[in-house]
């Protein structure tokens, strides 16, 4: 403490000595930081006045310039970085331009504002708008500056991954899922040759009605192979081999002659009606087509009178007789149960009403007179052969001969005396 105290004394009495030279002495760095100052403002304006007049980048990127491009503040993983040995500023391998207040990336301009330089500079983005995540996530589409050479993304534990641009990552992954979707779904509906199903008319060129009729197997017709667009077509499709390809052209060319086809393949729409309503229209509009003459379309007719028979016979089906008999009702199957018929369960039910809903429903209660809240369809409900044996799930007490028996499937205000005589074993 002693010597402390000696360290601070002996300093205030240098400082008081030589006052007379410390004091001149602190004036010579405020003038010299004012003389910098002035330097480093000249410097500035001489940049700014020899700089291109059709640059109207913002300040931002001027001080981005102006500044050594290799400092550790800015970015160069996700974004812009300066390539020395070509004196020029590059996102990923693709040369960027300027072009007024424009950043130009291959063919295409985006804003550059100052939300734009901070998320293609700066470890940590700030002053951003939606158009600047708009335009940076269209960079990152366009120049794969966040994939690696193997084509994997380049992941990090820091800000601008966690909360730029993995989000956009993950935006892109979903938008390239979407249009994998929509690509297979326009390839499902493509007919492809295999797919075509000739097999009938070709046995019809081998069959005696055919060579009755001087139908022959031309094989002058040109084996024309089919151009599939590649835009429809998946790239995964193979052309067959030259000798399974088909032996007439889909459009032949014309021929004159008892022997000439009209077409190869029958080009005929079915259509089914499903709907009552629609049966009734299309029965209206084939009886007008009758009354005028029309004799082709009897068998239709017939075939939509026997459809809406059907269907009335359907809709007015009586009930089966199932009450008063006692039955089952199915029991939900758990995940890791096994089979797959349906389950009982071991409780007895009554039907006490039925349903007059569409489909029938029936209305039930169990031994107690309860009625169960809700109509069990028919395919829900079994007659049993059993209505009088139940299942033991343990005794609880026993008497002699007698035992209190807890029941399966049922609480404990159905336990019961019985006698050991009545267990079926």
């Amino acid at each position: 403490m002693n010597m402390k105290r000696g360290v601070i004394d002996s300093d205030n009495y240098f400082r008081e000595t030589f006052i007379p030279l410390l004091k001149p002495l602190t004036s010579i760095p405020e003038k010299n930081t004012s003389f910098i100052s002035d330097t480093t403002k000249k410097k500035d304006t001489l940049i700014t006045s020899d700089g291109d007049s059709e640059n109207e980048s913002n300040s931002s990127f001027d001080n981005f310039l102006i500044s050594n491009p290799k400092l550790q503040r800015y970015d160069k993983s996700y974004g812009m970085h300066y390539d020395s040995v070509n004196d020029q500023l590059k996102i990923s391998d693709i040369p960027v331009t300027f072009d007024h207040g424009n950043l130009r990336l291959l063919d295409n301009y985006y804003p550059w504002t100052t939300g734009l330089w901070s998320l293609l500079c700066e470890k940590v983005p700030k002053n951003m708008t939606i158009e600047d995540m708009e335009s940076y996530y269209n960079i990152l589409k366009t120049s794969k500056v966040y994939l690696k050479a193997d084509g994997k993304p380049k992941t990090s534990r820091y800000f601008k991954w966690m909360n730029v641009v993995k989000p956009l990552y993950d935006r892109m992954k979903i938008e390239e899922k979407q249009l994998n979707e929509e690509v297979l779904k326009i390839n499902n509906k493509v007919k492809t040759p295999s797919q075509l199903k000739l097999k009938e008319f070709d046995n019809f060129l081998f069959s005696s009605s055919a060579k009755r009729r001087n139908i022959v197997n031309d094989a002058t017709i040109s084996n024309v192979p089919f151009d599939f667009s590649s835009s429809v077509i998946s790239s995964k499709f193979e052309e067959p081999p030259t000798d399974q390809l088909f032996k007439f052209s889909l459009s032949p060319s014309v021929k004159k002659g008892s022997g000439l086809y009209k077409d190869v393949i029958p080009h005929t729409q079915l259509v089914y009606y499903d709907d009552p309503n629609e049966l009734v229209v299309r029965l209206n509009l084939l009886t007008s087509s009758q009354n005028a003459g029309n004799t082709g379309v009897n068998n239709e007719i017939i075939s939509i009178i026997e459809e809406l028979q059907g269907l009335a016979n359907e809709l007015h089906r009586p009930a089966r007789k199932v009450f008063p008999r006692r039955i089952r009702i199915s029991k939900y199957k758990h995940i890791f149960s096994k089979g797959y018929t349906p389950n009982w369960t071991t409780e007895i039910f009554t039907v006490s009403k039925v349903l007059h809903t569409e489909p029938i429903t029936y209305q039930l209660k169990d031994g107690s007179n309860n009625i169960i809240l809700g109509g069990f369809y028919e395919q829900e409900i079994k007659l049993t052969d059993f209505p009088n044996t139940f299942l033991i799930e343990r005794v609880i007490k026993k008497v002699k001969d007698k035992m209190l028996i807890k029941w399966m499937g049922f609480d404990s205000s159905h336990n019961s005396w019985i006698s050991s005589r009545d267990i079926i074993k």
